[in-house]
């Protein structure tokens, strides 16, 4: 039975871990965390692209952070998954995902035949037609999944969990203070940018994206006539809050204000469109985190777009960190998501 087990996060910029003790209990220990950069084009949006490249860095990452176990729980995300709102006929869960391959084709954008679908329920209703359980329908590609395992694999090490990364946003954000009301989780990746809602630790409603930092970054970039890299640094220097810049700073502002526009718009109407699908629902509080969620003044504008408060994870109100534990370099919320992956799995 494993003792520890290592949440592994496989972005498009790197690949962060967290090792966990304790992982399925209330209160899970961080023993070891750490993260190594993926080069350009080796995973793109959730897929794993270049197969060598993943499990090379993943040999390294163990090296570097000295993992004591080698049983991992993965996520997958981006263009890898296609979570769909979907509602079935009451029945007992077994039967309903017996059922599932013969009654979703029309909601998935991939042949059945090429996916693995699993259903995961969120509540009950009672309907015209009669009582129904709606939920998250998530069907994922075979091809790309095992491409991924193949790396890990390669790296030696055992997948005893392969799962949604949302769902592990939800379960570790869940331990600060999301209990009560209905949360809003956004994850602006690299790539894309996944969209949760969540009511009592119970994921409502999950949307991606493809859309994400990398994206605002290259739309700054043409609109500045500089590197991808000069266009970076700009965003993060300058950021988005035009009242608080100068006359001659103003234009950049107002020039990674328009870059960013898209995804803004994104978020704003995945948040629109939930709400009118549920009559009278509400959303309380808005989490804003991931690769692109640090640019100066983003989380007001999430805020003024959406009309919901913002905050910020604290990654230290989820885990604990055991003695000594060497934190990275770079912001403790990125490592939010393999957190939450290790906590799901099974010992």
């Amino acid at each position: 039975m494993a003792s520890k087990v290592v949440g592994v996060d496989i972005g498009s910029r790197s690949i962060r871990a967290v090792e966990v003790r304790n992982f399925a209990s209330l209160t899970p220990i961080v023993t070891r965390m750490h993260e190594v950069a993926l080069p350009a084009g080796a995973v793109r949006a959730g897929e794993v692209i270049e197969v060598g490249t993943v499990t090379a860095a993943l040999r390294s990452l163990w090296s570097e952070a000295k993992f004591t176990t080698k049983d991992v729980a993965i996520g997958v995300s981006g263009s890898v998954v296609h979570p769909r709102d979907a509602s079935f006929p009451k029945a007992p869960m077994q039967r309903i995902r017996e059922t599932l391959p013969f009654t979703v084709q029309d909601l998935i954008p991939l042949p059945v035949a090429e996916a693995i679908i699993d259903f995961y329920p969120a509540s009950e209703e009672i309907t015209e037609d009669g009582p129904v359980v709606r939920g998250i329908l998530v069907a994922a590609s075979k091809d790309a999944l095992k491409v991924m395992i193949t790396a890990v694999i390669g790296a030696k090490l055992n997948p005893i969990a392969v799962d949604l990364q949302p769902f592990g946003l939800v379960r570790a954000l869940d331990r600060i203070g999301a209990a009560s009301g209905t949360t809003v989780i956004v994850e602006i990746g690299s790539s894309t940018t996944s969209i949760i809602v969540t009511a009592g630790g119970v994921p409502q409603f999950v949307r991606s994206l493809q859309i994400g930092d990398d994206d605002v970054t290259a739309s700054l970039a043409k609109r500045l006539g500089v590197s991808p890299a000069q266009a970076a640094q700009v965003k993060s220097t300058y950021g988005l809050l035009a009242n608080r810049a100068s006359a001659e700073e103003r234009p950049v502002v107002e020039a990674v204000y328009a870059s960013s526009w898209d995804l803004l718009v994104g978020i704003r109407d995945t948040l629109s469109y939930y709400s009118a699908a549920r009559a009278g629902a509400t959303l309380d509080r808005l989490i804003l985190l991931g690769d692109g969620a640090s640019t100066p003044g983003l989380d007001q504008l999430v805020g003024d777009a959406t009309r919901i408060p913002v905050q910020r994870p604290d990654f230290l109100a989820v885990g604990t960190l055991a003695k000594g534990v060497s934190q990275p370099s770079g912001l403790l919320e990125l490592f939010v998501a393999p957190l939450g992956l290790a906590m799901g799995a099974v010992a």
